[in-house]
């Protein structure tokens, strides 16, 4: 595996759940949204073809984005 999918499937999900759970816990639901956000810039920015072919970005917003929510 490559730094993206370590960041964007184990990394940013789990620093998102535990910043809000430390910082306000009234805001912890928003953690996943966060953590979307971020994964689909980071993900832009890594490989910007990635919205080039429907197949491929079809896929990465359905499998990654529902992975995160």
């Amino acid at each position: 595996m490559n730094w993206w999918n370590i960041s964007v499937f184990y990394i940013i999900p789990i620093v998102s759940v535990v910043f809000f759970f430390f910082w306000k816990r009234k805001y912890l639901w928003m953690a996943p949204l966060i953590s979307v956000v971020i994964s689909v810039v980071i993900s832009l920015l890594a490989m910007p073809s990635i919205l080039s072919d429907a197949e491929h970005r079809n896929m990465f917003f359905d499998i990654s984005v529902m992975l995160h929510i």
